[in-house]
C-alpha cells in the first residue's frame, strides 16, 4: 500500500486547481467552482501550488509516475494565465509564498532562495539557512523566518531576521 498525497490549491474564490491521473500520466485539472467546468490545466505535472494573487504557480513537472518511463522531473515555477514555463526551481516541493515573491528552500546550497515571479523568476536573494523553514512573513522589506532543527532528540526553534534587498 503507498500514501497518496493529493495537493489542491484555489485560485481566488472560482478555481480549484488539483493532482489527477490517467494511467501512470499525471496530470493537474482545474475547477470552475461557478459552472461546474473540468479541465486540463496541465500535462505531465503534480503537486500545483499557487500564489495568493492566482497569478503563477509552482508544480511538479512529471513525465510519468513510473520511474522507469520518467524523462521529465523538475520543480517549475508556471505562469497560470499562460500555462508557461517561467523557470525551474531548484529546490524542495515545500515553498512559501509573499505577494509575488516565491521563497523555496535549496536543499543542495543550504539556502533560502527568493525569486521574483514579476521579473521572470529572478533570484533576488539567497538566505542562508541548513534547516527546513516551517513559516516565512515579510513586513517592510525585511523576512522573518522559522525553522526546527532536530538534534540529539532536541527541538529547538530558529529564527532569522533578514533585509529583502
Amino acid at each position: 500500500m503507498h500514501q497518496e498525497t493529493v495537493l489542491l490549491c484555489w485560485k481566488s474564490n472560482e478555481e480549484l486547481f488539483y493532482d489527477y491521473c490517467e494511467g501512470t500520466k499525471p496530470l493537474i485539472k482545474s475547477y470552475n467552482t461557478h459552472n461546474g467546468d473540468k479541465k486540463v490545466f496541465m500535462d505531465s505535472a503534480m503537486n500545483p501550488q499557487i500564489s495568493p494573487q492566482g497569478n503563477y504557480m509552482v508544480l511538479l513537472k512529471i513525465s510519468s509516475l513510473n520511474k522507469s518511463d520518467r524523462t521529465i522531473d523538475e520543480l517549475q515555477l508556471v505562469d497560470v494565465s499562460k500555462k508557461e514555463k517561467i523557470t525551474k526551481v531548484n529546490g524542495s516541493k515545500k515553498i512559501f509564498w509573499h505577494d509575488d515573491l516565491l521563497f523555496v528552500k535549496n536543499m543542495d546550497e543550504a539556502v533560502i532562495e527568493v525569486l521574483d515571479c514579476k521579473a521572470g523568476g529572478k533570484k533576488i536573494k539567497s538566505i542562508p539557512m541548513a534547516d527546513m523553514p516551517v513559516e516565512i512573513k515579510v513586513s517592510n522589506n525585511n523576512v522573518k523566518i522559522k525553522s526546527y532543527k532536530f538534534n540529539e532528540g532536541m527541538i529547538t526553534l530558529n529564527e532569522v531576521d533578514e533585509a529583502l534587498k
